[in-house]
């Protein structure tokens, strides 16, 4: 039942964290590698965004609260890289007050309507 991505060897570009939910939306984001130089930046380029929000309508949602990595090749193309737990993730340069907003929002309503 494990679900695994394979994929070819990439130089990377460029690295972004997208803290999501299980409605499918994007909570925060935050550069974190840009040229291989840890780069904390509150904003992912439009297409990193773009093949988020692509990864987020196959409807797979780990949790309430998980992130989404983005890289971008030498090569000028987005590719996915994996999901990780929010639970244990990096947050770098992302809106923390949008995540706590939005997480307190997530876990009140799974409480209130989850019972």
């Amino acid at each position: 039942e494990d679900i695994v991505v394979v994929s070819t060897p990439k130089n990377i570009q460029g690295e972004w964290r997208f803290i999501c939910s299980n409605l499918g939306e994007i909570i925060a984001c935050s550069t974190y590698i840009y040229q291989g130089h840890k780069t904390y930046i509150p904003s992912a380029p439009q297409g990193a965004r773009e093949l988020c929000e692509e990864v987020l309508k196959t409807k797979y949602y780990p949790d309430l609260a998980f992130s989404i990595d983005i890289c971008q090749g030498v090569d000028g193309k987005f590719y996915f890289v994996e999901y990780n737990a929010f639970s244990s993730c990096g947050l770098y340069a992302c809106n923390k007050k949008a995540i706590v907003d939005k997480v307190s929002e997530l876990v009140e309503y799974k409480y209130n309507v989850g019972k």
